[in-house]
């Protein structure tokens, strides 16, 4: 079935991430007012609700929910402090400035539990993210399928692409091959991956199901063979990304995505990526 138009991609661990946030800090303040035998008051409730709030849209605006963070231990650590270290601070003076929530310090939220609420808080989150990424990078390691990546265009940003692939995919089987309809003597750059074939062929092998995904790294002038391979592509279940040499491109709606320090464009997802493989 074709693919009509271009779609932001989401691969769901984002979202899964985020209500896991939530609904942790909740809990953690939850359990120790039980431990203390006390019940949670409605301004109580409200603060903690607030407070988890903040730390999503700080966790948002400081990249802790981005890729590239997300699937790495230092960056995770790292952020995740950074992030509860400056909700904790808007949450304070928000709860200063809110008539409703004057009374949190008079109510069970006293000095001493809120410290022991956000240490908590912040050593199960970083708990849980971390057993996250040894849990994918598990995963990865015992999964036997080979990634079979093609990159259209032996150009700079292919190379560049190629590069950053190799240096991020530390923990599954890989495989890339570069497709380009030039000859190859015309080529005057150095790769770890040999020339396999013209753009066609690689349309067959990604019809075929051979294909997980494409990156094009065409030039940006080159705009009706993008826009060819876009469409030969779009009947496929390959995941198709764009690597920009320029930043004119002109795509109505896309996500940027980062391999590395190289940005793509990303537009066709598979229904096999992200929270999808688990299903599949």
């Amino acid at each position: 079935m074709r693919r009509e138009a271009i779609k932001i991609a989401d691969d769901g661990y984002t979202v899964l991430i985020k209500v896991s946030d939530f609904l942790l800090i909740n809990l953690v303040l939850t359990f120790i007012i039980s431990l203390r035998g006390e019940s949670e008051t409605a301004i109580g409730l409200a603060a903690s609700v607030l407070f988890s709030v903040i730390f999503l849209l700080v966790g948002e605006y400081s990249h802790l929910y981005k890729k590239y963070v997300r699937g790495d231990y230092y960056h995770t650590v790292l952020k995740t402090l950074i992030a509860l270290l400056l909700s904790a601070f808007v949450w304070y003076v928000l709860c200063e400035q809110v008539d409703t929530l004057k009374g949190v310090n008079d109510s069970h939220l006293n000095s001493d539990l809120i410290i022991l609420w956000l240490s908590l808080s912040l050593l199960i989150l970083i708990a849980f993210k971390l057993s996250v990424i040894y849990t994918i990078r598990k995963f990865l390691k015992n999964n036997k399928k080979t990634r079979k990546i093609a990159i259209i265009g032996m150009t700079p940003g292919g190379l560049a692409i190629e590069n950053a692939l190799r240096k991020n995919i530390r923990y599954q089987k890989f495989n890339i091959a570069y497709y380009d309809d030039r000859n190859e003597d015309r080529f005057g750059y150095l790769s770890k991956t040999p020339l396999c074939g013209n753009i066609k062929k690689l349309i067959k092998l990604a019809k075929q199901g051979d294909i997980d995904e494409v990156y094009i790294a065409l030039p940006m002038v080159a705009k009706g063979r993008i826009q060819e391979c876009l469409h030969l592509l779009s009947d496929t279940m390959a995941e198709t990304y764009i690597v920009p040499d320029l930043y004119t491109y002109d795509l109505s709606v896309s996500q940027i995505s980062t391999v590395g320090n190289v940005q793509t464009f990303s537009v066709f997802s598979s229904p096999f990526e992200g929270m999808g493989v688990v299903v599949h």
